[in-house]
This record gives C-alpha cells, structure tokens and sequence, in this order.
C-alpha cells in the first residue's frame, strides 16, 4: 500500500488538503498540470500538454478535470470522493444549480442550534478530507456537492439533496445530460432524498432514481393535499411553512430576500426536521442573514444600496437575485468567464431594469442577448463598470453585482472579484 503512488490532477484548494492529509502516509505524489504551478520542491511534477498521460496507481483530479480525460490504468477519484467514503458519521449531501450554498449553511446552523455535532465542508471551500479521523459516529457532516465531484462518485449519505437543476458548466461537461446524470448521482446512495419539486429537472431525476425510497417535496407553493402517499412535504400555505400537516414557522419569521430563499428555507427544513426541534429550526431562521457574497448588502452611499452576488454564475442565479429588487430602481452589473451557456433567458428577465452594465470576456454575448431589453452599458473594465454604476444610480437605487457568469477571465475566483467589487466601492 505504502509503495503506491498518487497523481495530483492540478494543484488548488483540494489537492493541497489531498497532499498535507496523505503526505506522511508514505505515497509519492506528482502534480500533473497543464501550466506550470507553484507546487513545494519536495514533490515531482509533469507540466504540458501531456499532464493527463498518468502512471500512477491512484489519480486524485481537481474537480472539473473530467475522468473520461484522464488517460492511464491508475485508480481515479477526488478529494470529496475519497474523504466521504473514510468518513463514518452521518453525512448530508446537497448539490443543485442554485441555492446549494444557502441550503447547506442553513442545515448545518440549524442542526448546531439544537445542539448537534455539525460540520460544513466540500465546494463550499473547506475540504471534506479535512474532517477525516476528526468526527464522532453521531456528528453531522454536511457537504455540498457540485456536479464535477459527482460525475464519477454517488455518495452513501442519510440524505441527498437536490435545490434545482438548470443548465450550467456546459464549457466542461460534454452536454447537458451528463450534467444532469452527475446531479443525480446525489440521489443514488442516499437513505432518503429530499428535492424542490417546483423544478421540473429535478423532480425528474428524483422520481427516476428513488426505488421506493421516502422522498421530501419542498416547494413554495401549496401542495399539501396529498399526504397520505407515504412521502413528506414541506411547503407553504397562508403565510406559513408547513411540514406535512404541521406547522412550523411563518414566513416573516425568513429575513431573506426573494422567493427562491423561501424555497431554500423549505428544502433546509426537510433535510434537519428529523433530527432537530421545531424551536431550533424556528430560532435559526429569525437569525440567518444568508452567506457571503449572495445578495450581501456591503455598504450605502448617497441613499445608494450596493449589494454583492457575485456567486451568481448564471443566468437563472441572476435572474432569481434580481426578482428580490425593483426593477426600476436597479443597476446589475454582469458578465465574466463564458460557461458556453445561452443568455437567452436574460432579455426577458432584465426587461423594465434601469440599466445592465457589462463588461467581461463574454460581454459582447450578453449584450446581444439583452440590448433591445433595457439601457446597458458596455464596458472593458471592470472597475470602470463599477464607477460607471455609481455615477447612474440615485438615492433609493440599488447596485448589484451579479454577472451571470464565472470570475475565471479576470480573477481566481468569484470571492476574489467579490474582494475588488468591495475595494473599488470604498473608494468612490
């Protein structure tokens, strides 16, 4: 075992928690990587084109490195993957297009409310492997998933979760059904599943993968007139969240803003109620403000509200941020890195919007898409684009950063265009 050597498919956030949890368990490891990268001098490296050409016996990919790419005999799996399966307490998985970083951090506050043993880690950006060796049979780990870390891997967990399923990441996946077969991957191992049911594509995947198994319907709307079926439903209903006939917590009770979050709050408490009370519940909600950069109000100036979602990389997670605003008092700032997906839904969405400024690698797309919707703005620089917000917006506007896109044509990152959008903000 101990002679076997292991190939680190890039060298980011994952595979740096791969190295520093394996390094003294006596592997050799060789990062593999397209471009040359900063890797500590003990390790070997192989940088080029022929990166994937692999020897080794196990391959640890970065997340979006698709399996099938790989070429070699090695056994291939991810961070996420290998942690879960070393890992032996109860495990809650939630993947989904949108709302999985809400749902997961809403579940793992409210099982801490009432007092359990609750972790939070996978691409929310805490590495998964992190926690081996470190839990107790009866804590709760909850992961979120994405797509890449599912395309190859159904984790065993008490429950799997999907928020929604639109399209995404079609720059990396070869369609769209194999982004929906990695998605339902979640439901394949899961004891029980919980799903929105007001998103088709996700009710699809559920009903064709649960084999008889309970399964929780979340959904804002009421769809309680059919619990004698064997199933659950959370959802509401005259201005209340209900668990099958009981109810829970009223909806003033949800500080979040938007419909959606009413959704992510339902789907939260189908995958906690089992386990906690309906007091924990209730308390944490009161008090949850959402996660960084998701619609995060950052500061105001001049009656001016500026807000930040820049996780939003796509265009139904912009369009569902700005269904939380007035239109007519809102100035969206969009675009970044091309995910080859359509931007087609944006014309309608931002119709009656007081103006789109667009800058970014694929803005010449969006503004095709949008131009004959509202007054935009086309702009190469990013932090002209902010200025440019400024100088429009009057008092009781609001300016939100959501691209609609990834960050990676200018940044790391989206926290880390999150940072710059916050710098350039304190400056005006």
């Amino acid at each position: 075992m101990l002679s076997e050597k292991i190939a680190l498919i890039g060298f980011g956030v994952s595979n740096k928690a791969v190295y520093e949890r394996l390094r003294g368990c006596g592997y050799s490891f060789t990062v593999r990587s397209l471009t040359e990268c900063a890797v500590p001098s003990e390790l070997d490296c192989v940088f080029g084109e022929n990166y994937l050409n692999t020897t080794e016996d196990i391959i640890f990919r970065s997340p979006s490195c698709m399996p099938y790419r790989i070429r070699g005999n090695g056994y291939i799996t991810t961070e996420a993957a290998f942690a879960l399966s070393h890992i032996g307490c109860r495990k809650i998985c939630v993947t989904g297009s949108d709302g999985k970083t809400t749902v997961s951090t809403l579940i793992k506050e409210i099982l801490s409310e009432d007092g359990k043993g609750a972790h939070l880690g996978g691409n929310i950006g805490y590495p998964v492997i992190n926690y081996m060796g470190k839990l107790k049979k009866q804590d709760f780990l909850v992961c979120e998933l994405s797509s890449f870390q599912l395309t190859d891997f159904s984790p065993e967990c008490d429950v799997g979760i999907i928020t929604n399923v639109t399209p995404n990441h079609l720059d990396i996946h070869s369609s769209y059904d194999e982004y929906k077969g990695a998605k339902a991957n979640i439901f394949k191992n899961a004891s029980r599943l919980v799903v929105n049911c007001d998103s088709g594509e996700a009710m699809e995947l559920a009903l064709a993968e649960s084999g008889g198994r309970s399964i929780t319907f979340a959904s804002t709307r009421d769809i309680g007139g059919r619990l004698d079926d064997g199933n659950e439903y959370v959802y509401c209903r005259n201005g209340y969240i209900y668990r099958n006939s009981e109810k829970i917590l009223p909806l003033s009770e949800i500080k979040l803003r938007g419909s959606f979050n009413i959704l992510n709050v339902c789907l939260a408490v189908g995958a906690a109620y089992p386990y906690v009370s309906v007091d924990s519940i209730i308390n944490t909600v009161k008090n949850f403000y959402g996660v960084s950069c998701r619609m995060e109000l950052v500061d105001t100036k001049n009656g001016v509200s500026y807000y930040d979602s820049s996780i939003d990389s796509t265009p139904s997670r912009t369009l569902a941020t700005l269904s939380a605003f007035d239109k007519s008092r809102a100035v969206v700032i969009l675009g970044g890195y091309d995910k080859n997906l359509s931007y087609h839904a944006l014309q309608e969405g931002l119709r009656g919007i007081k103006c789109a400024i667009i800058c970014g690698a694929n803005s010449e797309k969006i503004y095709s898409a949008v131009k004959n919707s509202c007054n935009t703005v086309l702009n190469d620089s990013f932090t002209e684009s902010v200025k440019i917000a400024y100088r429009i917006a009057e008092n009781g506007d609001s300016v939100i950063l959501s691209p609609a896109s990834a960050s990676y044509d200018a940044f790391k990152n989206y926290r880390e265009k999150s940072k710059k959008y916050r710098e350039i903000i304190r400056g005006l």
